[in-house]
């Protein structure tokens, strides 16, 4: 990999070496496994919260979507394994979750960190699956939370301040999805969502597995479920472009971490599959993680977690830089004004500003 230039930021990643001893969960067995490589650690005498890993710039594009000063901040830890975090601009805070604790948070800078839903499955129903928690949220056009659960195994749509929830879709053709992992909603109403096999214990080997694919699906403003592509191994973080035109799908198979690109044609459908963007080389230099979550601005510019952290991606898929977290990162999304990247990383909830955001 050639780079035109790098900058690291400084390192603060305390705790770390407690990180590489630790034994990780085993829903996403393949972005947790394995002792993480160390990295220096030096002590950041600031105000707020501590400066958390290092940025590195390949491309002169990257000041276009990020700012050469930026640095990530960490905002809370303990999690067991944090993961889809969705910005609230009504309450002016983040939920996100921590699948498998089977705890659902919520976090803002007046009140800090709060519990939003615990249990999110019930101890009998959770003793069954390797994570039960939320996994993937999104607001709703409604203005509800839409919620992956690996614990129900279903599509939940979530009043945010009643917390009432409603099953939306829990099966394909009479057969129970296996845990349905993220989820984004079009402005037409339809639901697009990837259902790959990691809240079960055994994965696809699990007697509690019922569909023979691992698959990406459609649940259309009027309640017709379909599927849009059942040949990916693991299919993950899912997202729309702006205008879109193109829904981008995350594989997190260490033997094929890719981003894939759907295009829509005429008839509104997605299809004509393309590899958008092939993380194989990161992963081949030993760096940590895997495609997972991603989310994109308004410019086009996609924020996709791979190995080594959350990679800045050009609308062509071209990699201008990352936010090396030096843990894996499972998801990430815009909040604030919509130019504050929250960043879910293994133990930790992780901020960083950036140029490129999303319009409320």
């Amino acid at each position: 990999m050639s780079f035109k230039s790098k900058l690291f930021l400084t390192l603060a990643l305390a705790a770390l070496s407690a990180c590489a001893d630790s034994t990780a969960p085993t829903s996403e067995p393949a972005q947790m496994a394995a002792a993480f490589a160390p990295v220096e650690v030096v002590t950041v005498d600031t105000p707020g919260h501590a400066h958390f890993g290092s940025i590195e710039i390949w491309d002169d594009a990257f000041a276009n979507a990020v700012a050469p000063d930026a640095v990530m901040e960490e905002l809370a830890t303990g999690f067991v394994w944090a993961e889809g975090p969705v910005w609230d601009n009504v309450g002016k805070q983040l939920i996100f979750s921590d699948v498998n604790n089977n705890v659902t948070y919520a976090w803002s800078e007046a009140e800090g960190l709060s519990q939003y839903l615990n249990p999110v499955t019930g101890p009998e129903i959770a003793a069954l699956h390797s994570s039960s928690g939320t996994n993937g949220l999104v607001i709703g056009n409604d203005g509800k939370m839409l919620a992956a659960v690996h614990g129900s195994r279903a599509i939940e749509s979530i009043d945010i301040q009643t917390k009432e929830r409603t099953i939306l879709v829990g099966n394909y053709q009479g057969k129970t999805f296996s845990a349905p992992n993220d989820l984004i909603q079009s402005a037409n109403g339809d639901i697009y969502f990837t259902d790959p096999p990691y809240g079960l214990k055994e994965q696809d080997e699990d007697p509690m597995k019922e569909t023979d694919f691992n698959g990406v699906y459609r649940l259309s403003a009027d309640g017709e479920l379909s599927v849009l592509d059942e040949s990916l191994t693991r299919p993950n973080g899912i997202a729309l472009s702006p205008d879109e035109s193109r829904l981008y799908v995350a594989v997190s198979d260490e033997n094929a971490p890719m981003i894939y690109r759907y295009t829509k044609d005429t008839d509104g459908n997605y299809a004509n599959r393309e590899l958008w963007f092939d993380g194989s080389s990161y992963l081949a230099e030993g760096l940590r993680g895997l495609p997972d979550g991603l989310v994109v601005a308004d410019d086009g510019v996609v924020y996709a977690t791979g190995p080594g952290g959350v990679f800045v991606l050009s609308p062509e898929g071209k990699a201008l830089g990352q936010f090396r977290t030096g843990i894996p990162a499972a998801n990430c999304t815009l909040g604030d004004d919509g130019k504050t990247l929250y960043i879910t990383a293994f133990d930790r909830l992780l901020r960083v500003r950036v140029k490129s955001g999303v319009s409320y």
